[in-house]
């Protein structure tokens, strides 16, 4: 399989570049209120800069540096305008930001120094955290886990990560099922393991994934990995087109009862690409084809769901449970599992994402949060933006692809 420069056709390259200057012209008429990474300034910044990368024009880099200059200014006043030290809105995203534009060379700035006050603190309130069972990956301590994860050198926060490991893994309820966690947030916390990438197994086997391959290659995460795995694939079912039984995993389990969840939903945050993406990357990291077989089998599945009937739970193009996500999560399963009905399902996800953002902005539907990642106009911008692009834009590492 060749890799792909050239990723969108003349037609789509023509809408998205229209599509990006209506969203630019909204977006630079909006005032966030606060600097979290998923829904604020954070991530407003890390557009910018991506926008100068792929774009070229001056104009991004000076509104990107103009972001991040009252990122700054604000986060050492006495109104921060973050909330806590959650990934989605507090501390550990704003951190994140200045991990990646360094990592990707967007910025210089000396990290260790600058940012050990709030290392120390984001340690501390993870180590709380893990001991009370909050693990929730956007608004607790794996969100802390990632933003250590994404250090461009973890060398120095070594001893932290260890200790954050042990604990995750003494909290960890492990038996013949595998190794899993009871869920901390949302409707689901207390009463089922979720098995998602926000909230739940996957998104925390992807981090420890990341901190395997970002210089903390133990043992003891192989393990985790192999018995979450295992957790995982214990509740699969075989789908079945004709009956509409599209999904192959569970949102979550039932913990009593061990009753699985299962849903059609196919998003970013819930439903099989979390799997998917798991099985994929573990098996590439470990050299395990049992894994990657399940993970081929399932992308060939995925590569089918090409409507928005029956897929989409909310029909319009917002990246967490809209058609932006879908389209990202298939180009971040290409980059493991490489083949053409992929990226047919890629690009025809990402021609649903322009047809959706062109009824949302007619329909308003981002009005009062257009300057979110998740769930408002940056997160479908940038997913476009990387359909653009002839490099392989990583921005989407900040939410686990």
């Amino acid at each position: 399989m060749t890799n792909r420069s050239a990723t969108t056709t003349m037609d789509q390259t023509k809408k998205i570049r229209q599509l990006l200057d209506r969203i630019n012209y909204t977006l630079n008429q909006t005032v966030p209120g606060y600097n979290g990474l998923l829904g604020g300034n954070s991530g407003f910044a890390l557009y910018q800069f991506y926008l100068y990368r792929v774009l070229g024009e001056q104009q991004f880099s000076e509104k990107a540096e103009s972001v991040l200059d009252n990122i700054f200014e604000t986060v050492n006043s006495e109104d921060p305008r973050l909330t806590g030290t959650s990934y989605a809105v507090g501390a550990a995203g704003f951190g994140y930001l200045m991990n990646h534009l360094v990592g990707e060379e967007h910025l210089d700035f000396d990290l260790e120094e600058s940012l050990a006050e709030l290392d120390e603190h984001l340690f501390q309130t993870a180590v709380s955290e893990i001991e009370t069972g909050q693990l929730d990956f956007l608004h607790q301590a794996a969100g802390i886990l990632h933003y250590f994860a994404s250090k461009p050198s973890i060398e120095p926060h070594r001893a932290r990560l260890e200790t954050l490991l042990n604990a995750i893994d003494a909290q960890a309820l492990r038996d013949e099922l595998g190794w899993r966690h009871v869920s901390s947030f949302g409707p689901r916390s207390g009463i089922h393991y979720d098995l998602s990438t926000a909230h739940g197994l996957s998104g925390l086997l992807l981090i420890l994934m990341n901190l395997y391959e970002n210089g903390l290659p133990s043992e003891q995460i192989r393990n985790i990995v192999r018995e979450g795995t295992r957790f995982l694939l214990y509740f699969q079912r075989n789908t079945n087109a004709a009956e509409l039984r599209l999904s192959a995993f569970p949102l979550s389990v039932e913990i009593e009862h061990l009753q699985p969840d299962y849903s059609n939903m196919l998003a970013w945050c819930y439903g099989d690409f979390g799997p998917a993406l798991v099985l994929a990357r573990a098996g590439r990291l470990f050299q395990n084809d049992e894994w990657l077989e399940a993970a081929a089998d399932m992308a060939q599945t995925l590569s089918r769901r090409l409507s928005v009937e029956h897929n989409l739970v909310q029909n319009d193009a917002h990246f967490c449970h809209g058609a932006a996500g879908v389209a990202q999560c298939f180009r971040a399963l290409h980059r493991y599992l490489p083949s053409d009905e992929l990226w047919q399902a890629y690009q025809n996800w990402i021609d649903i994402t322009l047809n959706l953002m062109d009824d949302d902005l007619e329909n308003g539907t981002y009005v009062g949060k257009e300057i979110g990642l998740l769930e408002g106009m940056v997160g479908v911008a940038l997913t476009l933006l990387s359909a653009l692009s002839e490099d392989d834009l990583r921005w989407d590492k900040a939410l686990l692809l």
